[in-house]
């Protein structure tokens, strides 16, 4: 019997925009949001240039807006702000049909995003999809300001899929992703779908 394992990028492909400074800004305010992106200028703009990476300056925001918080509060505002994300047409409407279509079939769907858990995680559970991303590390139920696990982005993303599927067990892998962030996954597959939103 075949089977099919789809993948989806997040950030751009199932969303009209990336959802990282959005639950910033949701969860922290506007002002909060602004202080942190000015305060880690210098940063952004060495990301920016290619010396510091995405995942460094991730952690350095992360750290900033979150150290210390309660796990269970956070997961509570990743849960707003997906209902906010549905109901406000953040989602790309025809690649989420394209979701919903794969679920119909019986396929396997997994997310794999650099986005966080604290929102991912109530995304893919209120669809019952599988997911990778980027989590965050806690301990005695408060974060530390550290990440769990590496970046999920670019290569990671590639490791891992391995890591959690048995590839040879699918007749056919499709990707769905919008970056060059998503080249690793795309080399994984038997089917590319490149969204451009």
């Amino acid at each position: 019997m075949s089977k099919t394992l789809v993948l989806f990028d997040f950030d751009g492909t199932l969303t009209k925009r990336d959802t990282f400074p959005q639950f910033i800004f949701f969860s922290k305010g506007y002002f909060k949001g602004l202080l942190g992106f000015i305060i880690y200028s210098p940063v952004i703009f060495l990301f920016l240039i290619k010396i510091v990476s995405g995942a460094k300056l991730k952690e350095k925001l992360v750290s900033f807006y979150f150290k210390g918080e309660k796990e269970e509060e956070l997961k509570q505002k990743g849960t707003r702000f997906i209902e906010k994300l549905i109901q406000s047409d953040s989602l790309d409407k025809n690649t989420f049909e394209k979701l919903e279509m794969h679920l119909a079939q019986n396929d396997k769907v997994c997310i794999v995003s650099a986005s966080l858990d604290i929102w991912i995680e109530s995304f893919c559970k209120k669809f019952n999809l599988d997911y990778l991303c980027t989590e965050l590390q806690f301990e005695n139920g408060t974060y530390t300001g550290n990440l769990k696990t590496p970046n999920c982005n670019n290569a990671e993303k590639a490791i891992r899929i391995k890591q959690k599927y048995n590839l040879a067990d699918y007749s056919k892998i499709i990707a769905y992703g919008n970056s060059k962030g998503d080249k690793a996954m795309f080399d994984l597959a038997t089917e590319i779908i490149l969204i451009r939103n």
